[in-house]
Formats: C-alpha cells, sequence, structure tokens
C-alpha cells in the first residue's frame, strides 16, 4: 500500500468522527464513511496494515453480543491502520456475515458492521464500541 497525504481526507475524517460520536443513526454513519471515504481509490491505498489484537477482541466480543452466540468464526479480517489520523478501518466476515469496522483510537469510539450473507438471510446488525474497558482491571469487591 503506498501513502498518500491524508489532508484531503482531512474533513471526512472530522465529520465522521463527530457522527461517530453524536449520530444516533448508525446507518448515517455507515453509509458517511462508505459514500466519502470508503469509495475513494485514493484514500483506500492510504494506510497500512496493521493486525490489531486489542481491537480483534473487542470486535469479536461485540459480534457476539449483536449476534447473540458465543462462538464468532473471524475469517479473511483485514485491519487498515492511518496512524496520524488516529483512524483505523476494515473488515472480513464473521459467521455468515460481513463484517466492516471503524475505529478513532483518539477518541476510543469505533462502529462495527454486520450485513448478513447473502442478504436476504436477515437484517443487518451493528453496534457502537470500545476497547477502554478492555484495558481496565475489575474494581475490588467493597466486601
Amino acid at each position: 500500500m503506498k501513502k498518500v497525504g491524508g489532508n484531503k481526507f482531512a474533513q471526512h475524517l472530522e465529520i465522521l468522527k463527530m457522527k461517530l460520536v453524536h449520530e444516533d443513526d448508525f446507518f448515517e454513519i455507515k453509509n458517511y464513511f462508505f459514500d466519502h471515504l470508503a469509495e475513494n481509490d485514493e484514500f483506500m491505498e492510504m494506510g497500512k496494515h496493521k493486525r490489531d489484537k486489542r481491537l480483534e477482541q473487542v470486535l469479536a466480543f461485540t459480534a457476539q453480543q449483536a449476534l447473540n452466540t458465543k462462538i464468532i468464526a473471524m475469517q479473511n479480517v483485514f485491519f487498515i491502520n492511518l496512524r496520524k489520523q488516529h483512524f483505523t478501518h476494515g473488515g472480513g466476515q464473521m459467521n455468515e456475515y460481513l463484517a466492516n469496522f471503524i475505529y478513532f483510537s483518539d477518541i476510543d469510539v469505533g462502529l462495527l458492521t454486520l450485513a448478513p450473507f447473502p442478504p436476504a438471510r436477515g437484517e443487518t446488525k451493528m453496534a457502537r464500541f470500545s476497547l477502554h474497558l478492555v484495558d481496565q482491571k475489575p474494581k475490588p469487591s467493597p466486601n
């Protein structure tokens, strides 16, 4: 992947970040990402493929909750990290769903989208997530 200056996309990333924090309609967030960033070849060539095990764990946990199952089979999952923008996006397959995600590390907020495949099989599931809780140690019991 070649690196390209991110200034061209900085405004879209800032709008996406604001939507991710404030928007209650998750489809609006997903659509903004795809309409303004993911469908742009130059943007998709930005960043570096970099697996993030913590993010992968949170995505699996979030998928378990969204799909109401204990087992998540993750296949062909990829992560693209734009370090300077504190942004990671990617996708793959989780069980029989096509997965896409976005995540801003500077605000610790992301969105996971799980679309059934084939589409006629069910509804799209979406969830906002954070990695912060994964790192917290359990609080001691007051007892």
